[in-house]
């Protein structure tokens, strides 16, 4: 199933740009801090755990499966 194939290419590459809103919005706490603008810190960290959940989720759909076996030499 080549289309299923091209769907999981596109939410792997649709994860790794969503890392970037939950950067941005890591970086924007800082600045509430700054201005003593509390409220906003709550917004901004679910912001970014939603966004790296989000991301870590779509990223892992087209990644290698791992094996459960050592594959280290057996000296």
């Amino acid at each position: 199933m080549e289309r299923y194939r091209d769907i999981r290419l596109i939410l792997h590459d649709f994860g790794l740009l969503l890392h970037v809103p939950g950067i941005m919005a890591l970086l924007s706490i800082p600045v509430c801090l700054y201005f003593e603008e509390y409220y906003a810190i709550a917004p901004f960290l679910a912001t970014a755990i939603a966004a790296f959940a989000l991301a870590q989720g779509f990223y892992r759909v087209n990644s290698p499966k791992v094996d459960n076996y050592c594959s280290a030499p057996p000296w």
